[in-house]
């Protein structure tokens, strides 16, 4: 979500995909998740770091930090859901593993 600094009210809603879980649990059958932990903004034109954080019984953490611009993506505010619709999310570039 993009909020306007001045009126400290919501502009703007994205859509952001995370990686899927990055190993699986050990036994198969036990907890494992993947999901969006941080978000800093780099610059006032949509520039942001992403810090996603998997984790898998017996594997461990995982942690993948990524460059992502809102420049192209969709505007989905005021949407109850994107099934069905066409959304470009943000775009994530791999900045480190």
């Amino acid at each position: 979500m993009k909020y306007n600094l001045v009126t400290g009210k919501p502009e703007a809603e994205f859509l952001y995909e995370t990686d899927p879980v990055a190993a699986p649990p050990i036994p198969a059958d036990q907890f494992s998740t993947n999901g969006l932990v941080e978000l800093l903004a780099l610059d006032n034109s949509g520039t942001l770091l992403a810090l996603e954080r998997s984790f898998s019984v017996g594997v461990g953490n995982n942690i993948k930090l990524y460059e992502v611009r809102l420049q192209g993506a969709t505007d989905i505010s005021g949407v109850d859901s994107v099934d069905g619709l066409e959304v470009e999310a943000v775009a994530q570039e791999k900045t480190a593993a």
